[in-house]
């Protein structure tokens, strides 16, 4: 994370076939905002008839990375997030990886209909 300024750097990597892409960057000294697009398919499950269904996805990602345990009454205004749009790091490490398999399994726990002719 110390490697990481207020410059825009590029970042990009994939988990069971989702992918992300995106930009991280420096917005205070233990504060670090990545904006990215996922995209790919992923398994869900119907929640109507228990079938699984590959889902495609296309989304934007914004989160905000805190170096450390974050404090929730820092004030997030103008960043365009939430407290819940918080993700701690630890070890001054960004994991990109462990970060894009907590968004597929976050998305594979909510509530998906497959379309029925």
């Amino acid at each position: 994370m110390q490697k990481i300024g207020h410059s825009v750097k590029s970042v990009a990597c994939a988990f069971e076939g989702v992918h992300l892409d995106g930009q991280v960057h420096r917005v205070a000294p233990k504060l670090f905002m990545l904006e990215g697009h996922l995209h790919g398919e992923v398994p869900v499950v119907c929640a109507r008839s228990a079938e699984v269904f590959n889902k495609t996805l296309s989304q934007d990602l914004k989160l905000l990375l805190c170096d450390g345990v974050f404090d929730p009454k820092q004030s997030l205004e103008g960043w365009g997030v939430d407290a819940l749009d918080t993700m701690e790091c630890f070890g001054g490490v960004i994991d990109l990886e462990d970060i894009l398999r907590s968004e597929v399994q976050s998305i594979q726990t909510d509530y998906h209909y497959l379309d029925q002719p």
